[in-house]
């Protein structure tokens, strides 16, 4: 046993990351219900509760991010110290009126997904170091936010679009496509609402193959 970490009462998952031998540390969340982050040193084995509030944490550059659905603002940590987060390293969504709920590392870019819309950001040589790729999102939103996931080199989630209409989509470049069947997208429009925002998904490879592996809470 490391330590113990805030109770969920939303049941949804805790998402980690490690800034590898650099940092020597993992950045832990313990869900959306809390929001609360925590540093675990891997060689004092010592966990450490931090101050900035997180659902969803991410690693790029040597920089922990960490996600504020309610306020829709992703912060970064120091350089390869998960144990130092500056309140000015903040970025607020503004180029949509929906929230930020969800966040994925892809390549060297940050997936930022709203309900309606998504917005990605780039890591530059400017201050502050993440800025956005264009001043439009991309008028696709997540149902799920643990259901982004990267798959054969691109991301994929449980999306939809403005109006409603939904589905599993991958990226093609900048431009999501979706993969789902037609039978597949009515077989998720008949489950609740919690259902839906509550789902995740795995990505597994067997004999060759890459599956994207959607659950939900149930039952059913």
């Amino acid at each position: 046993a490391r330590g113990t970490i805030a109770d969920d009462f939303n049941h949804s998952r805790v998402t980690m990351v490690t800034n590898g031998d650099a940092g020597g540390q993992v950045l832990i969340s313990s869900g959306i219900g809390t929001k609360t982050l925590y540093s675990y040193n891997i060689a004092t084995t010592a966990l450490t509760t931090l101050t900035p509030p997180g659902s969803i944490v991410g690693f790029l550059n040597g920089y922990g991010l960490a996600l504020d659905p309610d306020t829709s603002t992703l912060q970064w940590s120091a350089v390869e110290d998960f144990t130092s987060w500056d309140p000015l390293d903040v970025a607020q969504r503004n180029d949509a009126a929906d929230r930020w709920i969800g966040l994925l590392v892809s390549h060297n870019e940050i997936w930022l997904f709203g309900s309606e819309t998504t917005s990605i950001y780039s890591i530059t040589d400017a201050d502050p170091p993440f800025q956005p790729i264009s001043s439009s999102p991309i008028p696709f939103g997540i149902t799920a936010p643990h259901t982004a996931k990267i798959a054969a080199g691109a991301p994929i989630w449980l999306g939809k679009l403005k109006d409603g209409t939904g589905g599993v989509y991958r990226s093609q470049g900048y431009t999501p496509e979706k993969i789902s069947t037609y039978a597949i997208d009515y077989a998720i429009a008949q489950l609740g609402n919690s259902d839906l925002t509550e789902a995740y998904a795995d990505v597994v490879q067997w004999a060759g193959h890459t599956f994207y592996k959607l659950s939900f809470p149930g039952p059913f």
